[in-house]
């Protein structure tokens, strides 16, 4: 009974909801014909005319305009999500890699052990680290050098090596109480014992007050050691072994360059290598 009720009730407004619908319809169209003959003849009045409309339509397109921004939404969130799944692939894959890197290199450090122990070679001191933050830079024409907020109170003394997450720096060649003076690889004093890998030359790392510093010393000077890395080599015993320091970069006149690691210009935070208590 009711749903016929309805469905009369239903019948009653059809023609009103239909005459409503083409009215709507003939008078959008109707009013957009009126608008044209304005706008030709006054631009201030049509101009006038088209901000009533969008202000008064402006609750109309803000409704209409949710359902598209809200699909875009899920459109960018899906997207996201693929991207993440195509990402947790390639890590995944990476880490079975790294597992097995890791694996080789437990096995390597246990033969290194071992072998030091067959042939009795003595071992190399634990490195230890004293974190500092640059204060000064007292850089000049004649010299490269900066300080740093670490001295003799927190371990720091002359001779000590410092190194950025890049490479080497340089070394400490003056500390006070509470801050250290650098000397940076590239100052004109600066020598340091270095190894060029992979030919396994040895050299000394000069610096000349440029950017970048030159071997000296080296026995064969061949084009091929271009884009060779430079290590330190531990030779007389100031620098650990191992350490990065750049890559060789060019020949200028005969002199074989070297080009740092370190961006000068980006040098904030600095560690000086310190012998660790066993």
């Amino acid at each position: 009974m009711l749903k016929d009720n309805q469905n009369q009730i239903s019948k009653i407004f059809l023609p009103v909801r239909f005459l409503t619908g083409r009215f709507t319809i003939i008078f959008f169209i109707l009013f957009s014909l009126a608008i044209i003959p304005i706008s030709r003849f006054d631009q201030n009045i049509s101009t006038t005319v088209r901000v009533f409309i969008i202000d008064a339509f402006s609750p109309i397109f803000n409704v209409i305009s949710k359902p598209v921004f809200f699909a875009k939404r899920v459109s960018k969130e899906v997207n996201t999500i693929f991207n993440l799944h195509s990402e947790l692939k390639r890590l995944a894959k990476e880490n079975e890699q790294l597992m097995v890197w890791q694996q080789v290199g437990y096995r390597l450090t246990y033969e290194n052990n071992s072998l030091r122990e067959l042939l009795n070679v003595s071992k190399e001191p634990l490195i230890d680290g004293i974190s500092a933050r640059v204060i000064a830079d007292s850089s000049g024409l004649f010299v490269r050098t900066f300080i740093i907020n670490a001295g003799s109170l927190n371990g720091v003394d002359s001779g000590q090596a410092v190194v950025s997450s890049r490479g080497l720096v340089g070394r400490i060649s003056e500390t006070g109480l509470r801050t250290a003076r650098v000397l940076q690889i590239t100052d004109m004093n600066s020598r340091i014992p270095v190894i060029i890998s992979p030919s396994n030359q040895r050299a000394i790392l000069a610096g000349d007050n440029s950017d970048t510093s030159h071997l000296l010393f080296l026995t064969d000077k061949k084009q091929d050691l271009i884009d060779n890395y430079v290590i330190t080599s531990g030779h007389g015993g100031l620098f650990p072994p191992g350490i990065r320091i750049g890559l060789v970069s060019h020949f200028d006149e005969g002199s074989v360059r070297v080009r740092p690691f370190v961006n000068w210009s980006q040098v904030e935070y600095v560690k000086v290598l310190t012998l660790k208590d066993d």
